[in-house]
């Protein structure tokens, strides 16, 4: 419920809302690959790479992201990368 509710906030542009959200959610339970993800992208719309590294890499290691989301994500993360120069400074 409270993942749903982050990311209604996410998707209208309140990350600032999302994030407290998504974080609380991390805090109490760090095998929390969705909201891992959501927090990889507000850190990184933030330039706080490190930390969005951080949110990715849980994100991957946890048994509950399965392998197509991985996939999915993986994908996503190429296309940006072929656009974002920010990414492409973040990958160097």
């Amino acid at each position: 419920m409270q993942l749903d509710l982050a990311n209604l906030l996410y998707v209208n542009n309140k990350n600032l809302e999302a994030k407290k959200i998504l974080e609380d959610i991390v805090s109490k339970n760090p095998d929390a690959p969705f909201a891992s993800l959501m927090l990889y992208e507000i850190y990184r719309k933030e330039n706080k790479f490190e930390k969005a590294d951080k949110e990715l890499e849980k994100a991957f290691l946890s048994p509950q992201l399965n392998i197509d989301a991985k996939i999915g994500v993986t994908v996503s993360l190429l296309r940006q990368l072929s656009s974002d120069t920010t990414l492409k400074k973040q990958s160097i």
